[in-house]
């Protein structure tokens, strides 16, 4: 095996954290457009949209609880040698950052 190839198994994310992270983008996605639509809606629509609009953002809250508990069981992978003390911190406080707006 070579070294990029260890380089590379060693930076992946499990399969479930890799399909949790597409459906937390998709339901985030999902839950911005029924945001978005209903400032041209009324009435049943609004209520639709509403509904429609926090259902999504249920789903989003119980995803980013399941991701919080599967990191503290599955840590993610080590940071490549190239990547700085620096760059690591940014990474760790920009991760950080992107758990708490979820």
């Amino acid at each position: 095996m070579t070294d990029q190839h260890q380089d590379d198994q060693a930076t992946a994310y499990t399969v479930v954290a890799r399909w949790m992270h597409w459906a937390m983008a998709v339901l985030i996605c999902l839950a911005l457009m029924f945001g978005f639509v209903m400032d041209d809606q009324s009435g049943t629509e609004l209520a639709s949209s509403l509904a429609r609009h926090s259902s999504a953002g249920l789903l989003v809250l119980g995803f980013a609880i399941l991701r919080v508990f599967w990191r503290l069981g599955y840590p993610p992978s080590r940071l490549p040698k190239t990547v700085s003390k620096l760059q690591a911190l940014a990474a760790w406080a920009v991760h950080l950052a992107l758990y708490g707006f979820m």
